[in-house]
């Protein structure tokens, strides 16, 4: 299925008997689904016979006066088996000529100048006499981004589209490819590629990375810019030009020689100006001690965070011990005491500190009270914070206002009543809407028209929650009259049935609907129409 394009087959085999046995196969494959297979070409006359031909096709094989076939937009010449394009009306060029030999090599090359990169792809065939043949099989190009970077970005993108472009093309060349050869003329992307992605910015690391997935470090080869076929799809060609381009159709002139006499390249990437390294900064921890043999505590631990929390449990150990020096053992709550900042006055009277010391428009009893072990009532508690500052003022405050009477009895507690047990209704399983409940919300603003301009109404929702699964049902209803909830209850009904039970408030709009029932059953039920 690689080798068809449409309703065309584009194949062929290594050799003549495994060609004809791959043609019979196909034949009868495609018989069998109901497909006949006609206007056969090939650059082997033995293909050509042998094909059964039961209805007398004139076109079941093709009669070429100049052994000329197009096969997907390029004349395939038959005779030299190579693929041609036309620039005028006779002038022909050969792009491609390559059969499966025996040993077979891909090259691809790249270069990113400021405007667009590209990369080209050379099919390198070594015959037994050790005759090279070299041949463009496929070339791309891209604009660069409107968005300004740096030239070696530019080429790192490069490489990652000839990347894509060599693996596309060795999957759907069908040949037992020996080697590959990608070359590139910046040693700034070679070094970016030979090295570990990790020690990248994101966006080398990224490109990077994809190029190690796809290729080998040792794929890739450094190629002078002037022996670069790339430059061309870059920089850009005159088409009367392009045509006489021996180094974009066949590549540098040394690939046709031995691989001794090719470009050596070094394994080792070349040493990069600081500006274009993009490296992740790091920082380098260095850690000094002093001689002191008490505090040896990181030769003792090897865990970096088991040295930090005992670090941090000796340092809470002294800061506690130095409060209770400057604080003698009381009965006041130090841990309280150090969070209100205090401080011994020039009459040795405990204040309270805090971050109000530069004003001075509040005096100096406002700005730091006297701390005070305990507080009045609720009541007072702001006014004595004006000079004093009681600890826990707020709980000693609350206990004094529930023990005082007359406070208590102005808050007093709100009883709350345990609730009766739900209803049978409620608890029992019924099906939906058995039992329900019904009741209005809204208004809302509806359109009267699907109109642009269309003048928007009043309108309610009827809402139906059933008491058993809770579930809910809506209906739109235009006004509050009992014959609109009568009509929603008909449309609710005629969805899910009637109802055992239905209840409301004792709005009117529901007590309307409920006394219009009653005389319709009581219309029905009498006994002039039960006898009728």
């Amino acid at each position: 299925m690689n080798d068809m394009y449409m309703d065309d087959y584009l194949g062929g085999a290594e050799s003549i008997q495994a060609a004809i046995i791959l043609r019979d196969y196909i034949i009868e494959i495609m018989k069998s689904a109901g497909f006949k297979l006609r206007k056969w070409a090939s650059n082997c006359p033995q293909m050509l016979t042998g094909i059964l031909n039961d209805d007398n096709d004139p076109l079941i094989v093709l009669n070429l006066d100049d052994n000329e076939i197009k096969t997907l937009g390029l004349c395939w010449n038959t005779d030299n088996g190579s693929y041609q394009f036309k620039l005028n009306a006779e002038e022909k060029t050969n792009i491609n000529n390559t059969t499966k030999r025996a040993s077979v090599q891909i090259h691809g090359f790249a270069d990113a100048p400021v405007h667009a990169y590209g990369c080209c792809v050379y099919l390198r065939v070594t015959e037994n006499n050790d005759v090279s043949c070299i041949r463009l099989i496929a070339a791309k190009s891209r604009v660069a981004p409107l968005k300004v970077i740096y030239l070696a970005r530019l080429e790192l993108c490069a490489a990652v589209l000839l990347c894509h472009l060599v693996e596309k093309i060795v999957n759907k060349l069908n040949l037992n490819v020996s080697k590959r050869y990608l070359w590139f003329d910046s040693t700034i992307t070679l070094a970016w590629i030979k090295s570990s992605s990790n020690s990248w910015k994101t966006f080398v690391a990224y490109r990077v990375g994809e190029i190690q997935s796809l290729t080998a470090k040792n794929e890739w080869n450094h190629v002078r810019s002037a022996e670069n076929p790339a430059d061309i799809i870059s920089r850009g060609c005159r088409p009367d030009q392009l045509c006489y381009s021996k180094i974009w159709w066949e590549g540098p002139d040394w690939l046709c020689y031995d691989e001794k006499n090719w470009p050596l390249s070094t394994t080792e990437a070349p040493p990069l100006p600081m500006e274009v390294l993009e490296q992740i900064n790091s920082a380098m921890i260095t850690v000094t001690t002093t001689g002191m043999e008490i505090f040896n505590l990181i030769h003792r631990y090897s865990s970096w965070m088991k040295l930090f929390r005992v670090t941090c449990y000796c340092l809470r150990w002294f800061n506690k011990t130095i409060r209770k020096k400057q604080f003698p053992s009381t009965s006041i709550d130090h841990g309280k005491l150090v969070r209100l900042l205090p401080f011994l006055d020039e009459n040795n009277v405990l204040r309270v500190g805090g971050r109000l010391n530069k004003s001075t428009h509040i005096s100096d009893e406002q700005r730091n009270p006297i701390r005070l072990l305990h507080a009045g009532p609720q009541a007072l508690l702001a006014a004595v914070r004006e000079k004093f500052w009681p600890l826990n003022g707020r709980n000693l405050a609350r206990k004094i206002v529930h023990e005082f009477v007359v406070c208590f009895r102005s808050k007093p507690t709100v009883f709350t009543p345990i609730m009766s047990d739900l209803p049978e209704s409620r608890v029992e399983p019924t099906r939906a809407f058995q039992v329900s409940g019904l009741d209005y919300c809204g208004p809302v603003l509806i359109k009267a028209s699907l109109n642009r301009k269309a003048p928007k109404l009043k309108a309610y929702i009827c809402v139906f929650v059933c008491f058993s699964t809770k579930a809910v049902h809506v209906e739109l209803v235009s006004d509050l009259t009992s014959e609109h909830i009568l009509t929603a209850l008909r449309r609710f009904t005629g969805r899910w049935g009637l109802c055992t039970t239905l209840y409301s408030d004792n709005s009117t709009t529901f007590t309307g609907a409920n006394r219009q029932l009653i005389e319709l059953i009581k219309f029905l039920t009498s006994p002039e129409n039960i006898e009728k």
